[in-house]
């Protein structure tokens, strides 16, 4: 092998260890993430939805009543360029539920 292929050889090698962790980040990120919220007999959900499964926009997030108006999804905020933007909103607006006396998880 000479000179040239056994760079080519070590530089993909390196890249392969370097973007790894890039591609799984962007996998783990594209999972919904669901907040579960009771008070007494009631349920609310809150979920951050990634529509592109590799960046993780757009992104929104959605609001459901489950108990007073199953199946009806409320979508409080959404962006095309920021998936810090759906996940700050929505562990705010999980912070003010709970300070409304709701639990969640």
């Amino acid at each position: 092998m000479n000179h040239k292929g056994a760079m080519r050889i070590i530089l993909s090698i390196t890249l392969l260890f370097v973007m790894k962790p890039i591609f799984a980040q962007s996998d783990s990120q594209a999972e919904p993430k669901i907040y579960v919220c009771e008070l007494r007999d009631l349920t609310r959900r809150v979920e951050i939805e990634y529509l592109d499964p590799l960046t993780g926009l757009p992104c929104s997030v959605n609001y459901y009543k489950d108990d007073e108006a199953p199946g009806e999804i409320k979508v409080l905020w959404q962006a095309d360029n920021s998936t810090s933007y759906c996940e700050e909103k929505a562990n705010s607006f999980v912070e003010k539920l709970e300070t409304w006396g709701w639990s969640c998880h």
